[in-house]
């Protein structure tokens, strides 16, 4: 047997004997429990920021929790069904009373018990406001919108008696835009226009005299479109092969756009659209696109959208012959 005979048996050993493992890998964990640590069973909290912990399990890639209120054999809201690789997660309870539990899963199993453990939320009416959080919901942090209309919302604290908005053009807030004393837990605000501002809530109870810390966002107004996408390649009226060259279509639009949105038709009125398709790549392959595309001629333009969805005006049009 010759050098290169040999390789190629040891090779096809090596990766018979590889797939032969990689079929008995997993490990079958139905029979096993995941045990949670903290918080103990029966808790009575009076904080709304409750850590769960629990033991790690050999064979588990990643472990599902779930808060149910008042409990798993009555639910009225499922409060939070999450799946995370760490044995650890911290999350924020409105009052109330709960039940949670932990399975383990991997790639062909999941644990088919679990510990289930009581937990009670009840802030301390001593300590007010002063051990919460207000939680802002929208819009998301970051955001980017098209309109000038926003509606800001976060989640209403049973102790709270109003709640202090702000929102201001720096993260410091030293010269708020608006400042609004409100009882409902929702604003809507028209901004001055475009740009980046930075809003922020909090809750305050005139019965106790305390008050949460802020919940603080940005959003981002943006009511421009995007400049029009360029055509780079093929040039117009030329003839390609799909599989000839890589890409087939290449175009070249501005950076921290969401998407560009690629169009070809049949016809030169832009009649009958063949195919269309959004990407980040600035460059398409004909032959890997998922459809057949006959010879004849395709006129085809490409369109930008931002991440507030603003669209850009149309590319120039160009056409190309598909052998």
């Amino acid at each position: 047997m010759n050098r290169n005979t040999l390789l190629l048996t040891i090779a096809i050993a090596l990766a018979i004997g590889w797939n032969a493992c990689s079929d008995v890998i997993v490990p079958d964990i139905t029979g096993e429990t995941v045990r949670s640590t903290s918080p103990p069973e029966g808790l009575s909290a009076n904080n709304r920021k409750i850590t769960f912990y629990w033991e790690t399990l050999e064979g588990v890639s990643s472990y599902r929790l779930q808060v149910v209120s008042p409990s798993f054999d009555s639910i009225i809201s499922l409060a939070f069904d999450t799946l995370i690789t760490e044995n650890r997660l911290a999350l924020t309870l409105q009052p109330g009373q709960y039940q949670w539990a932990v399975t383990g899963l991997n790639d062909a199993y999941e644990t088919d018990s679990a510990e289930v453990r009581n937990l009670q939320v009840t802030p301390d009416s001593l300590d007010g406001l002063s051990q919460q959080e207000t939680i802002l919901q929208q819009p998301a942090n970051n955001a980017f919108l098209n309109n000038q209309n926003v509606l800001f919302t976060w989640e209403p604290l049973p102790q709270a008696t109003q709640y202090t908005f702000q929102v201001a053009p720096t993260p410091s807030f030293t010269a708020p835009i608006t400042t609004r004393q409100l009882t409902e837990n929702a604003l809507s605000l028209s901004l001055p226009g475009e740009g980046a501002y930075y809003w922020r809530v909090r809750a305050e109870s005139n019965l106790t005299n305390t008050f949460t810390g802020w919940g603080q966002r940005k959003v981002n107004i943006d009511l421009s479109p995007p400049p029009s996408p360029a055509l780079l390649l093929p040039t117009d009226g030329d003839t390609i092969q799909a599989s000839a060259q890589d890409p087939d279509l290449k175009w070249s639009s501005v950076a921290g756009l969401d998407k560009d949105s690629i169009l070809l038709f049949t016809n030169p009125n832009l009649q009958d659209l063949y195919w269309s398709q959004s990407t980040k790549a600035r460059a398409i392959n004909l032959d890997t696109a998922g459809i057949s595309f006959p010879a004849g001629n395709y006129y085809w333009l490409v369109l930008s959208v931002d991440k507030a969805g603003n669209i850009s005006e149309d590319s120039e049009i160009r056409v190309f012959t598909l052998q």
